[in-house]
């Protein structure tokens, strides 16, 4: 890895740190009317309005809130061990990463996407391989694997995909898809 790739690593790692910093000062400065808390002042409390002002304050949704707070829990608990401080603040706090639902789409709406005519072939090949995915349930990185020896017909002349799924293949098991006509 070249020094330029290291930095724009270190760089990207190190952005919500920053962002982190940034959400702290204010939040002092809005509740605590200082410039800055010396660390042994940081408690459950603290953590958990800080966790409610990304949320109000800064328009922070929940999974972004969850992962600043991991990234202060990862400091705090480097400050315990080095016994900067003696309590660890969020041994008790339960974050909640809030999974998105993921509504499928109705067959109406794949068969607008599918009839919609691209601008170029990139955007073709891309709604092709999207629609391809949603038709037989594979993640895409199902089908950038799957190969001519994936693909079977069985005595009736129907198609079929049989490509082991890691989860599933992990467990002996096979997922295998039947191709619509």
């Amino acid at each position: 890895m070249s020094s330029s790739a290291r930095r724009a690593k270190s760089q990207k790692r190190a952005k919500p740190y920053h962002r982190l910093l940034r959400y702290m000062a204010g939040y002092i400065r809005d509740i605590y009317h200082k410039e800055d808390l010396p660390l042994e002042t940081i408690d459950y409390a603290y953590v958990d309005g800080l966790n409610t002002s990304m949320q109000t304050a800064y328009n922070c949704h929940n999974n972004g809130a969850v992962n600043l707070l991991c990234c202060l829990k990862n400091f705090l608990l480097y400050a315990v061990r080095n016994e900067w401080i003696e309590k660890n603040p969020f041994r008790y706090y339960k974050k909640i990463d809030k999974t998105n639902v993921k509504v499928p789409l109705t067959k109406a709406e794949l068969d607008l996407l599918l009839r919609r005519q691209m601008p170029n072939e990139r955007l073709d090949r891309i709604r092709d391989v999207f629609c391809f995915c949603a038709l037989t349930g594979l993640a895409f990185t199902g089908v950038d694997h799957l190969r001519r020896e994936h693909f079977t017909t069985d005595e009736e002349g129907q198609l079929w995909i049989h490509k082991p799924r890691d989860a599933l293949h992990r467990q002996g098991a096979d997922g295998i898809n039947r191709l619509l006509s």
